[in-house]
C-alpha cells in the first residue's frame, strides 16, 4: 500500500502533520521530565500517534517513527538510542489501532462498549508496548539502573497511558462538522462560558489556594461538575476537549512545584495526578455514554407507549370483585357484575386455562409481573384479543395477596398485525433472501459507503474481483486505497449526481493491476437525504485485453495492407520496406527475410540499424533462431529467451537477442527460408495469437512476392524471346485495343506505315492510315475479332509519306487469363508486289501489250456487257469496226518502230476523241474496234465518227518526216443489225470492207447485204 500512497498530496499532508504535532507535543513534554530526561508525567505524543493511525489509516506508521527518532535524538539520545525506542513508540500505537479496528470499535466513542475497547486496547495494551521497549533500551544504554527498572517502566506507561486517554479521546471523537453544529446558537456560549469557567477553577485550584494541605478542599472536585455539565451538553469531543485542558493544567503546575497534588511522597503525588487526569477524563465520556443510551431508550419508550389506549381493572381478592375502567380502552365490553368465575365465563375456553396458571403463579409470588393474554366474546359472536397486566397491591398481615391492579388492552389489532407481520417477514425472508442471492451471485461487484466514504458493505464479487478478503474492506475508510483514481467518482454520488470512472486500478491488498469500469449512485434516506452511495464495479480487465488484441490486430491488418500495397515497387524494395512495417509493428530492432539452402542461411532481405547487416551476407542455419523455427514448421513467437527452453542456443550467446518472432517462408510449397523479427531486449508483453497470425500472414505474402518475382523473370525472358521473335518478324504484328488504339507493333508494321512510333500512329489513328474504300471494312473486321471471330481482309493504306500498300490481314480475338477478350491480335503482310504482279498478268490478259487498249477478250466482255444493258434499259449501242489506211506503206518505209507509234499515237487519239463510257478495242495490226454506248440511231453515231475520222486524218511526224494515215469504219447498230456480240462485231466488219471499196477514210452502216455510206 505504501508504494504508491507516498506519492499521494493528502497523505504527505497528513504525514507532515503528524510528524510536525508529534514532534512539538514531545519536546513539550520532554522539557519537563520526570526520571532522566526520557520519561515523563504525560506523553501526549501517544494519543496523538494512536488518534493519527485510527483516523487516517496504518500506513502513516512511518511518520510516528521519524517524529519519535527526532524527538529522543533531541534530548542528547545516541542514533542507536533514539531508533530503538522510535521503535517501540511506533509499535505500540499501530498494534493498538489494529487490534481496535479489529474489534470493531467506533471512534465516535457512543457505546460503553467503545470506551472498554479503548480502555484495554488501546491505553493498556498498546502502552504496554511502548512502555516495555522504552524502559529496555534505557537499561541496554545504561540510562536506567537495573534497580530502577520497574519504577521507571511504571511512570512511563502511566505516562503513555495518559497520553492515549487525555490526548487521543479528544483527537478521535473531534468532528468538525458536528462539534460546529453543537457550538452554534444559544448552546454554543452556554459551552464556550462553562469551559471558561473551568479554565478558571483549574487556574484556582492549581495557582490558587488550594494545595497539598487543603487536598480535600471542595472546590478541588467543582470541575467533575463542570465536565459532567460540559458531556451532557456538548458531547465526548467538547467534554474530553474540556479535560485535556484541565490535565494540562494540573500536569503543568505539578512539575513546577505546585497544586494540591505535590508532595513529599513522589509516588502519592503521581497516584493523585494520575487518578485526577484519568477521573476528569473518563466521566465526561462515560456520562456522554451513558447519556446518550439513555435518550436512546427514552426514544424507545416513547415510541412503545405512544398511542396505547390502556384500559384499568381492580380485583378484591377477598370479595371476589373485579371493577373496570373501559370507557377509553376500546375494549370489548364485560359483565357489569364481573368476578373471576364471570370473567372465565367470557373468556375463550382454550385460554382459560393459561390464564389460571399464570394468576396462580403471581398469587405464589413466583412472578413480579401478572400478565395473561386471552380471547373474549364480543357482539356479533367474534372474538377479541385482550392482554391483561397486574400486579398484587395489597397484602395481609401475613403477606397473603388480598387486592390486585392492572391493565388491560385490546390486543386483536396487534394480533392481527402480527399475523400480518408474520407473513410479511416470511415475505420479506424470502425477498432477502433473493436480495441476498442478487448480490451474492450478481455478475458485478457492488460497494456501499457512508458520507464519510468509510466501506459499509460488499458483496463476494466485489472480494472477488479486487483480490481481498471481505474483512479487509469492511470499515475501510476508502482515502486509505492506494490508488486514489476512483475517489472523485465515489466523491461524485456523495455530490448528488451519478458518477463513472474507467480505468486501470491498482488493488490495496495485493497491488494487483486491473481494468475497472465503476458507476456510483448516490443513497438516499425516507427524507430524501444523502445518506452514502453505491458503485457498481465490473472487471473489465478481460475486455481491454480483448480490445488491445483487436486494436493490434486492427494494426496489424493495417500494416499488411501497407505490405500488399507494396507490389508496384521493385522486388528488393518490397521486401525491404515489407520488413521495416513489421520492425514498426514490432517494435523490434532487425527484420530479414533469409533464403536457406542446406546449412546455409543468407540474409535476402533486411531492415536493421546501420552497418549490421548486408543483403546476401551468410551465416551457418544452426546459428541462428531460423534453426528452431524450420524445425519447428510454424510461428516461433520467444518475448525473453533468456527465460525459455533455447536460452543456450548459439544465437542467442553469439547475438544476446533477447526477443524473436519468425515463421516459415514457403514458395510453390516449398520451403525457401524464414521471415523473422527480433531484438536485444524483452519484448514488453507475451506474444499472442494475432501477432502469430500476422506473421503467418507475411510469411504467405514473402512467398507469394517470390514467386511471383520468379514468375516475373521467367515471363519477362519469354517476353523477350516472343519480342524478338516479333520484332525480326518480317511481318506486322499488332495489337489494338477495343477502342482502336494500338498497344503494340513491330518494326516491320512501323515500316509499313512509315512511322517511327506507336504514339506517331496513336495521334493520327490506324484507321486513318486505311485508304477511305476500305475503313468500314477494316472497322468491321476489328469487332467481328472482338466478338469472338476470326478473320481476313485485303486492303490498301497510305503510309506518312505517302506510299500506298496492299496489304493482307489475319484478325483475331486476343484473351486474358479469365477468357475475356481484351484485345485484337492482327498479323499483317504487305502484298503490293503480289497485287502488281496480278495487275500486269490481268493487263496482259485482257489488253493490248503495245496500246494498251482493252484486247479481244476484254472487248467480248464488254459487249456482252453492253448487250444486257441495252435489253434492261431498251436502249443501243454501235459497234464500229475501223481499219486504218495507208499503214502498211510507213511501217514497210520507216520500219515496225515506226510502224508501233503509229499505232500507239493512234489509239491514244481514239481514246482522247470518245466518251468515258465508250471502249476502244485494238484486235490486232492496224485493227481496232469503237464500242459507242447508248446509240439508238445512226443519227446519234454520226458526230462522233466525223471526229473520229478527222483525229485519225491528223499528220504524224516519224523521224523528222510528216505521215499520214486514215481509217474506214463499218458500223453495226443493236438490236438492228444484230442481238450478239459475234453478229453485230461481223456485221460491223462486213460495212468496215464495203467503206474500203467505196475509197477508204469514210465510215459505212451495214444495212442487209449492203453497207450504208455516210
Amino acid at each position: 500500500m505504501m508504494i504508491t500512497t507516498m506519492y499521494d498530496r493528502r497523505w504527505l499532508g497528513r504525514f507532515m502533520t503528524l510528524v510536525l504535532s508529534y514532534t512539538v507535543a514531545g519536546l513539550v513534554g520532554l522539557s519537563i521530565p520526570f526520571i532522566d530526561t526520557h520519561i515523563t508525567l504525560i506523553w501526549a505524543p501517544t494519543g496523538i500517534a494512536l488518534a493519527a493511525l485510527m483516523r487516517w489509516g496504518l500506513s502513516l506508521w512511518p511518520a510516528v517513527w521519524l517524529a519519535a527518532f527526532v524527538v529522543n535524538l533531541s534530548i542528547g539520545s545516541s542514533p542507536w538510542l533514539a531508533g530503538g525506542i522510535a521503535c517501540g513508540n511506533m509499535l505500540g500505537p499501530v498494534v493498538g489501532a489494529w487490534l481496535l479496528r479489529r474489534f470493531g470499535f467506533s471512534p465516535l466513542m457512543n457505546r460503553r462498549s467503545d470506551l472498554l475497547l479503548y480502555l484495554l486496547l488501546g491505553v493498556v495494551a498498546g502502552m504496554l508496548i511502548t512502555s516495555v521497549n522504552g524502559v529496555f533500551q534505557l537499561w541496554l544504554a545504561n540510562v536506567v539502573p537495573l534497580a530502577d527498572v520497574f519504577r521507571a517502566w511504571s511512570v512511563w506507561w502511566l505516562g503513555d497511558a495518559m497520553g492515549a486517554l487525555v490526548c487521543g479521546i479528544p483527537l478521535l471523537t473531534f468532528r468538525g462538522a458536528s462539534v460546529k453544529a453543537t457550538l452554534s446558537g444559544p448552546r454554543g456560549l452556554e459551552l464556550a462560558g462553562g469551559t471558561l469557567l473551568l479554565v478558571g477553577t483549574g487556574v484556582l485550584i492549581f495557582t490558587g489556594p488550594v494545595n497539598n494541605e487543603a487536598l480535600y478542599h471542595p472546590i478541588l472536585y467543582l470541575p467533575f461538575f463542570l465536565l459532567s455539565w460540559l458531556a451532557i451538553r456538548g458531547g465526548v469531543a467538547v467534554a474530553s476537549g474540556a479535560a485535556l485542558l484541565l490535565s494540562a493544567q494540573a500536569v503543568w503546575a505539578t512539575a513546577q512545584g505546585s497544586g494540591p497534588f505535590l508532595s513529599n511522597d513522589v509516588h502519592f503525588s503521581l497516584a493523585m495526578l494520575w487518578g485526577y487526569m484519568a477521573t476528569a477524563t473518563i466521566i465526561p465520556v462515560l456520562i456522554t455514554v451513558l447519556v446518550g443510551e439513555l435518550q436512546v431508550s427514552q426514544r424507545r419508550l416513547s415510541l412503545a407507549s405512544l398511542g396505547a389506549e390502556l384500559g384499568m381493572w381492580e380485583w378484591n381478592l377477598e370479595d371476589d370483585r373485579i371493577a373496570y375502567a373501559l370507557e377509553t380502552a376500546g375494549l370489548p365490553p364485560l359483565p357489569n357484575e364481573a368476578n373471576g368465575t364471570s370473567l372465565r365465563g367470557s373468556m375463550h375456553p382454550e385460554d382459560v386455562s393459561l390464564f389460571d396458571q399464570q394468576f396462580r403463579q403471581h398469587l405464589a409470588g413466583q412472578t413480579e409481573l401478572f400478565e395473561a393474554e386471552c380471547r373474549f366474546k364480543i357482539t356479533g359472536g367474534d372474538w377479541s384479543w385482550v392482554l391483561m397486566r397486574g400486579q398484587a397491591v395489597e397484602f395481609d398481615e401475613v403477606g397473603k395477596p388480598t387486592r390486585m391492579a392492572g391493565t388491560m388492552i385490546d390486543t386483536s389489532a396487534r394480533k392481527a398485525a402480527e399475523a400480518a407481520l408474520l407473513e410479511s417477514q416470511a415475505q420479506l425472508q424470502q425477498s432477502e433472501e433473493r436480495y441476498r442471492q442478487l448480490l451474492s451471485n450478481s455478475p458485478v461487484g457492488i460497494l456501499n459507503y457512508d458520507r464519510e466514504l468509510v466501506v459499509t458493505y460488499i458483496n463476494a464479487r466485489f472480494a472477488e474481483i479486487m483480490r481481498v478478503p471481505m474483512a479487509y474492506m469492511q470499515g475501510l475508510d476508502c482515502h486509505d486505497l492506494r490508488d486514489q483514481s476512483v475517489i472523485p467518482a465515489l466523491k461524485g454520488a456523495l455530490e448528488g449526481r451519478p458518477a463513472h470512472y474507467e480505468g486501470q486500478y491498482r488493488t490495496s491488498y495485493g497491488g494487483v493491476e486491473l481494468w475497472i469500469s465503476m458507476r456510483c449512485a448516490p443513497v438516499r434516506n425516507e427524507a430524501g437525504e444523502i445518506v452514502g452511495g453505491i458503485a457498481l464495479i465490473e472487471d473489465i480487465t478481460a475486455r481491454k485485453r480483448i480490445e488491445d488484441e483487436e486494436r493490434r490486430q486492427r494494426r496489424g491488418l493495417a500494416a499488411l495492407n501497407d505490405v500488399a500495397a507494396l507490389t508496384h515497387l521493385p522486388f528488393q524494395e518490397q521486401l525491404r520496406q515489407a520488413l521495416q512495417i513489421g520492425t514498426d509493428h514490432f517494435g523490434l530492432s532487425f527484420g530479414i527475410v533469409s533464403e536457406v539452402v542446406g546449412s546455409r542461411y543468407k540474409v535476402l532481405a533486411h531492415a536493421s540499424p546501420a552497418d549490421t547487416l548486408e543483403d546476401g551476407q551468410c551465416f551457418q542455419l544452426g546459428s541462428t533462431y531460423c534453426d528452431i523455427t524450420l524445425k519447428q514448421g510454424d510461428v516461433l513467437a520467444i518475448a525473453h529467451m533468456g527465460r525459455s527452453p533455447y536460452h543456450r542456443h548459439p544465437c542467442y550467446e553469439l547475438f544476446q537477442l533477447e526477443t524473436y518472432i519468425g515463421a516459415p517462408v514457403c514458395v510453390d510449397d516449398q520451403v525457401y527460408g524464414t521471415v523473422n523479427f527480433s531484438g536485444p531486449e524483452s519484448y514488453e508483453r507475451d506474444f499472442d495469437d494475432g501477432d502469430r497470425e500476422f506473421m503467418r500472414l507475411l510469411a504467405r505474402w514473402i512467398g507469394s512476392a517470390i514467386s511471383q518475382d520468379r514468375d516475373k523473370r521467367a515471363l519477362a525472358a519469354s517476353e523477350q524471346r516472343l519480342k524478338t521473335i516479333i520484332e525480326t518478324e518480317p511481318e506486322c504484328v499488332k495489337v489494338m485495343s477495343p477502342q482502336g488504339e494500338v498497344l503494340q507493333m513491330n518494326a516491320a508494321g512501323l515500316a509499313i506505315l512509315e512511322a517511327e512510333s506507336l504514339e506517331q500512329i496513336n495521334q493520327v489513328g490506324v484507321l486513318n492510315f486505311v485508304d477511305l474504300e476500305y475503313r468500314d471494312q477494316f472497322a468491321a473486321l476489328n469487332q467481328q475479332a472482338l466478338a469472338g471471330r476470326s478473320g481476313s481482309l485485303e486492303f490498301t493504306v497510305t503510309g506518312r509519306q505517302g506510299c500506298v500498300r496492299w496489304l493482307d490481314t489475319h484478325a483475331a480475338p486476343l484473351r486474358d487469363s479469365d477468357g475475356q477478350i481484351t484485345a485484337v491480335l492482327s498479323v499483317t503482310r504487305d502484298i503490293t508486289q503480289l497485287k502488281q504482279q496480278q495487275q500486269k498478268l490481268e493487263q496482259l490478259a485482257h489488253h493490248d501489250s503495245l496500246t494498251g487498249l482493252p484486247n479481244r477478250m476484254l472487248l467480248a466482255e464488254r459487249m456482252m456487257q453492253a448487250v444486257a444493258h441495252a435489253r434492261r434499259q431498251a436502249s443501243g449501242f454501235a459497234v464500229c469496226y475501223l481499219d486504218l489506211d495507208g499503214f502498211k506503206e510507213i511501217n514497210d518505209a520507216l520500219g515496225h518502230e515506226a510502224g508501233d507509234q503509229v499505232l500507239r499515237r493512234v489509239a491514244r487519239r481514239l481514246v482522247e476523241t470518245l466518251r468515258e463510257v465508250d471502249t476502244v478495242s485494238r484486235l490486232g495490226g492496224d485493227e481496232f474496234v469503237l464500242l459507242l454506248s447508248d446509240i439508238a440511231s445512226q443519227d446519234q453515231a454520226v458526230v462522233t465518227l466525223a471526229r473520229v475520222l478527222e483525229q485519225v486524218e491528223a499528220p504524224i511526224v516519224l523521224q523528222g518526216r510528216e505521215c499520214r494515215v486514215s481509217a474506214s469504219i463499218g458500223i453495226a447498230l443493236y438490236p438492228a443489225n444484230g442481238e450478239d456480240p459475234e453478229t453485230l462485231l461481223r456485221h460491223a466488219d462486213q460495212a468496215m470492207y464495203g467503206a474500203k471499196d467505196e475509197g477508204k477514210n469514210r465510215y459505212r452502216f451495214y444495212c442487209g447485204s449492203k453497207a450504208l455510206l455516210s
